[in-house]
């Protein structure tokens, strides 16, 4: 139980600090997995475990790792509506189970009623299937994928000004227009030039995965500067994120700071709160 309480609380904190720094906020479907199994950790008044629902929680979290690391820019696959319906199914199913099992044991008695709605939980098993279709897609195109070279010219930057918006850079290959969505780091990076040689993975479902390494190594110095800028900025939101913890702590069980910090210590230390 201690090292699931660890590993969920170290992939809340991982997908935040990933979704600030490289702009990809699908790394926030890892707290969709890892908040169950922390209130079944720390807050569940009940010794109940349930085996099945631990499984589908760590092997959600590890597919979503996969799917979205590796690499610095990407491009889309085709729609293959059938695969994606399919998938969906799929998720939804195990994504029922799980958050009906995790309602019902009282892992998240914190955040939702014991025994909610079966309506209400199967919104939300829908919701986060819908999440989980592009990542599963994203995986499977990945995994079977192959290196080539990838040459777009014409370059133009993209980046809308709106919530969760993900920066790209246009381009065309031989006469077909390319949107190669960007990690923000890369795209502060390459931004400016007008034409890229990349190495590359294209998938089996059409997607296209630029490979993180040497292609970027003439650009170290600016590079440096771009990461101390994200750093600071992540830093920044997990401060907040703990003070907002804080706080739901503090008007949630009506203590005061010391014995908070005093409490959730405990409670990492393998201890139940």
């Amino acid at each position: 139980m201690f090292l699931i309480g660890i590993m969920s609380v170290t992939a809340i904190i991982y997908g935040l600090m990933r979704s600030v720094y490289t702009g990809r906020y699908k790394n926030l479907a890892l707290w969709l997995w890892a908040a169950p199994l922390t209130g079944m950790v720390y807050f569940s008044q009940t010794d109940i475990v349930n085996g099945l629902v631990v499984i589908i929680g760590i092997i959600m979290m590890l597919v979503t790792l996969y799917a979205l690391s590796g690499y610095a820019m990407w491009s889309r696959g085709g729609k293959h509506r059938f695969m994606k319906t399919f998938i969906f199914i799929v998720s939804f199913v195990i994504s029922l189970y799980f958050y009906y099992q995790c309602c019902y044991n009282g892992y998240m008695d914190y955040f939702v009623p014991r025994r909610p709605n079966i309506f209400a939980v199967a919104a939300a098993a829908a919701a986060a299937a819908l999440i989980m279709n592009s990542i599963f897609i994203t995986a499977i195109d990945k995994y079977f994928s192959q290196k080539r070279e990838f040459v777009i010219i014409k370059c133009l930057a993209e980046k809308k000004k709106r919530p969760f918006a993900v920066c790209a850079i246009n381009g065309i290959k031989n006469g077909v227009f390319y949107r190669l969505y960007c990690e923000k780091l890369y795209f502060y990076l390459l931004k400016s030039e007008k034409s890229l040689k990349l190495e590359a993975k294209e998938g089996v479902l059409g997607g296209i995965y630029v490979i993180k390494g040497n292609v970027f190594c003439q650009r170290e110095r600016k590079k440096k500067r771009i990461k101390k800028f994200l750093r600071g900025r992540m830093l920044f939101v997990l401060l907040a994120f703990a003070l907002v913890i804080l706080l739901f702590f503090r008007l949630k069980m009506r203590m005061n700071f010391e014995t908070i910090i005093i409490t959730l210590m405990r409670a990492v230390s393998g201890r139940k709160m």
